[in-house]
């Protein structure tokens, strides 16, 4: 038995242990307090510099004893770190700036010649780079540049030497807080655990494209759950939204501040609190409304299936959430208990009647009618483990039944919502792709008791308050049946289609695999790439009967598993690869285990991964590849 088999049993608990934590920590009828707050990736971002970067830092200072590192934000809150590792909010007086000096020259046009706080000897100079001067700047040496290049980010704002340490430098600037112990021979980023990301709001929750834009309008895509982030590919968001509010703006006569579109409908909302709804694209404009409140209107939330539904969120005192569901032609106030707190953003489950919204204060949710102008209920804090400073955006995402949150300076954070309702899912990547006898289903909306499709019980493998997963019997025929679910309040029938083989990679939440490398055991994510001609294993479900046959609801053996009877082909990026084993999971109910061989020569990056079985391709994951 190879290492990655003794590996994989804590691997797939792992997985069973994520989806029983999800079930406990969300309620079926009201959202719990705590609905389980996880942040996804660090608050960083990966820039190809000396370490991960964050946002801009305007000062840095030591104490005295050298032993604590202080970081002040550009948005002026200040932290602390005594380890360099884990910072904490803290509040500190920030010395005086960087004393002005005097240079018989500067390294670069427009730099800032200083001096740092307990070195008054050496000189400064603060620009793209950071240089240093010990002749009164007749001569200068760039300490934090390679090739022209700044290894820890441009923008130098400030420099701090630790009193007992000359060698020992901090720099704050454009990119986050750096620090070196050789006099600036080589450089660390600070940045990894610092609450500095400036996110502005969510792009997309879409699994394996998780995107936020930060408020220079950059676009940042997550590398991994527990990783950096990285620079997307997407370009042009802020610029689109600023020709938008630009062009509207010339088209209504006011000063529009947002804009949103679904389908062919647009509304558009001014500073002054009026909102415009067009029907074809704004082609034609509607007679302006007042949205309640008199305050800018900073953000809408509109239905995507009924765009005739509407949320707005205002700034000022007093009210400020609105809905309407007649396409503006009406607005009604739903700010309720939140009228003194600064609302940010809004989000929306029109079947469920379920409404979030964005605050200074955290997130909130409430009882909304996006139907009717019924009464709203009162709106319930939902924040629990999230960190207190604003949240500055909130979306749903139904496919994966999550709740988003984008809170200032910690990036992106989600939790699962079930506001009502039971859903069925495949329990390997959270889609409604069909099952196959032996795999594993998911059930959210309440606490399961028990599951059957009138000749067959399905074994409850896992059952929290909202969610359990099933093990669809192997004995089971492809067919649509309707699986009775008993919870503990009620009974449904929900509708479930069953193919010979489905199959599917087990992802977390976010669309990360679980893969493994054959040789070491060790987890596969972007700090530990995969390498030509090594071997992978992956957890999988909905690969159909095994051979010998398998009780249902029994844990596969350790010796000899049984083998999957449906030829199992896998593909990296377009090229079929070989599959050496493709067997129940050892110790697993509903698991299988697939082990594929990469081919010797590869090209370093990432790479589409996937199986095919029956004529059925299971979902794409991503996998890097590095040749080193």
């Amino acid at each position: 038995m190879s290492q990655a088999a003794t590996a994989w049993p804590l691997a797939a608990l792992a997985i069973l242990s994520t989806a029983s934590a999800w079930a406990q920590s969300s309620a079926p009828s009201s959202a719990p307090a705590n609905p389980g707050w996880r942040r996804l990736g660090q608050p960083s971002i990966d820039l190809h510099l000396a370490g991960p970067a964050t946002g801009p830092v305007a000062r840095v200072w030591y104490s005295a004893d050298g032993g604590t590192l202080y970081a002040r934000t550009l948005s002026g809150q200040t932290f602390q770190t005594a380890d360099f590792e884990n910072w904490a909010p803290v509040a500190a007086a920030a010395p005086d700036e960087n004393p002005a000096a005097s240079a018989e020259h500067t390294p670069e046009l427009q730099a800032r010649v200083a001096t740092a706080a307990g070195d008054s000897r050496r000189i400064w100079s603060l620009g793209q780079n950071l240089s240093l001067s010990e002749d009164g700047g007749h001569t200068w040496t760039n300490i934090s540049g390679i090739a022209g290049e700044s290894v820890i980010g441009k923008g130098q704002r400030a420099v701090a030497v630790n009193p007992s340490d000359s060698q020992a430098i901090a720099v704050a600037n454009d990119d986050g807080v750096w620090q070196t112990h050789d006099g600036g021979q080589s450089w660390a980023g600070l940045n990894d655990l610092l609450p500095n990301l400036p996110v502005r709001s969510i792009v997309s929750t879409k699994r394996g494209s998780i995107q936020v834009a930060l408020t220079d309008g950059r676009v940042l895509q997550l590398s991994g759950t527990r990783s950096p982030w990285v620079v997307s590919s997407t370009a042009g968001l802020a610029v689109s939204e600023a020709a938008d509010q630009q062009q509207f703006s010339r088209a209504l006569g006011a000063e529009i501040t947002t804009v949103a579109r679904s389908g062919d409908y647009l509304y558009a909302g001014s500073s002054d609190g009026n909102v415009w709804v067009s029907r074809d694209r704004g082609a034609t404009w509607s007679s302006v409304a007042q949205a309640v409140g008199r305050g800018p209107v900073e953000r809408f939330y509109v239905d995507p299936e009924a765009p005739r539904a509407a949320i707005a969120v205002l700034a000022g005192p007093g009210a400020h959430i609105a809905r309407t569901v007649n396409a503006g032609a009406v607005w009604d106030d739903i700010s309720g208990n939140l009228a003194d707190v600064a609302v940010n953003a809004a989000a929306a489950d029109r079947t469920t009647g379920t409404a979030y919204v964005a605050t200074d204060k955290g997130i909130f949710t409430a009882r909304v009618d996006l139907n009717t102008f019924a009464p709203s209920s009162a709106w319930t804090a939902i924040s629990g483990s999230l960190p207190n400073a604003p949240a500055l955006d909130v979306t749903l995402d139904a496919a994966s039944g999550q709740i988003f949150a984008a809170v200032q300076g910690y990036g992106l954070y989600a939790a699962p919502v079930h506001a009502g309702g039971l859903r069925l899912a495949n329990a390997a990547d959270f889609s409604d792709r069909a099952a196959a006898p032996g795999s594993v289903i998911t059930v959210t909306g309440a606490h399961v008791v028990s599951a059957g499709d009138g000749s067959l019980q399905y074994p409850l493998l896992a059952s929290g308050e909202s969610e359990a997963q099933l093990q669809v019997p192997f004995e089971t025929n492809p067919a649509s049946v309707g699986l009775g679910i008993q919870t503990s309040t009620n009974t449904a029938t929900l509708p479930l289609t069953i193919r010979a083989v489905s199959p599917a990679i087990f992802v977390d939440r976010q669309g990360s695999p679980f893969l493994v490398d054959g040789e070491s055991g060790l987890a596969l994510d972007p700090s530990t790439p995969a390498h030509p001609g090594t071997r992978i294993e992956m957890m999988a479900t909905g690969l159909g009967r095994v051979q010998p046959d398998w009780p249902t609801g029994v844990p596969a053996p350790a010796d000899n598993p049984p083998a999957v009877i449906t030829p199992v082909r896998a593909f990296f990026g377009s090229t079929p690869v070989t599959v050496t084993k493709a067997t129940l999971a050892p110790g697993y109910v509903g698991y299988y285990l697939v082990e594929i061989e990469l081919p010797s020569v590869l090209d370093a990056g990432p790479a589409d991964l996937y199986l095919r079985a029956g004529g059925d391709d299971s979902n794409h994951v991503r996998i890097l590849v590095s040749d080193q």
